[in-house]
C-alpha cells in the first residue's frame, strides 16, 4: 500500500506579518511509494520513477513459413542479421506522434499493411509487407516525428528518430527486370 505523506506549513500566515521576519518552509510535499518507513535522508525525496536514458523495443519478425525470429534493437554500429520476413512486429512504451517505416537500401519505404494498437498501455506495432523481403538485401526501420522532429513516449520524454539497420540472410538475387545483355559477336 502506497502512504502519501502531505506536509503542509502555515506558511502563508507567516508571510503576512513583518517584511524582515524570514520564514523557513519545509518540504511541502513528500511521496514514498516505496517501505512505510522514512530516515532523515529520505524527508524531501519526491520519488519520479525509473530514469528513461534508452527508448527499448521488443521486435521481431514472421517468417515466410510462419516461424518467428527476434531481431536485436540494440543498435550499434553492427548490423542485425535476419531470415527473410513478411512481416515485422514491434512492440515498446506507448508512443506519440510518431511515423515508423521499412526502407530499402535506397531509402524508399516498402509496400506494406500497417496496424497499430495499444495493448496493455504500451503500442503493439505490425507491418505486412505486400511482397515479402528479398535476401540479401540490407533494409532500416525507421521511427520518427510525425508531425515534430521528434516523437514523445508514454511519459512526454521527446526521443530523436530511431534507425535499426538490418541485413536479410542469403544470397542476393538479381534485379528483376534488369537482365545482363550479352555482347553481340562481331563476324
Amino acid at each position: 500500500m502506497n502512504r502519501f505523506f502531505v506536509l503542509v506549513t502555515a506558511a502563508s500566515l507567516g508571510l503576512l506579518g513583518c517584511p524582515e521576519q524570514q520564514v523557513v518552509v519545509p518540504p511541502l510535499v513528500v511521496v514514498d511509494a516505496g517501505a512505510p518507513s522514512m530516515s532523515e535522508d529520505d524527508a524531501g525525496v519526491l520519488d519520479a520513477g525509473p530514469v528513461h536514458s534508452a527508448l527499448v523495443f521488443e521486435i521481431w519478425g514472421t517468417l515466410l513459413d510462419g516461424g518467428l525470429e527476434s531481431l536485436d534493437s540494440s543498435g550499434g554500429d553492427q548490423v542485425a542479421e535476419i531470415d527473410v520476413l513478411q512481416s515485422l512486429n514491434l512492440k515498446s512504451v506507448a508512443l506519440r506522434d510518431y511515423r515508423l517505416r521499412v526502407l530499402d537500401a535506397a531509402d524508399h519505404v516498402l509496400a506494406s499493411d500497417d496496424v497499430a494498437t495499444e495493448v496493455d498501455g504500451g503500442l503493439s506495432y505490425t507491418t505486412t509487407f505486400v511482397k515479402p523481403l528479398r535476401p540479401g538485401r540490407i533494409y532500416s526501420l525507421t521511427i520518427e516525428g510525425q508531425i515534430d522532429a521528434q516523437f514523445t513516449d508514454l511519459h512526454g520524454t521527446a526521443w530523436d528518430d530511431v534507425r535499426l539497420v538490418f541485413k536479410t540472410r542469403g544470397q542476393p538475387e538479381p534485379e528483376r527486370g534488369k537482365s545482363v545483355k550479352k555482347k553481340a559477336k562481331k563476324r
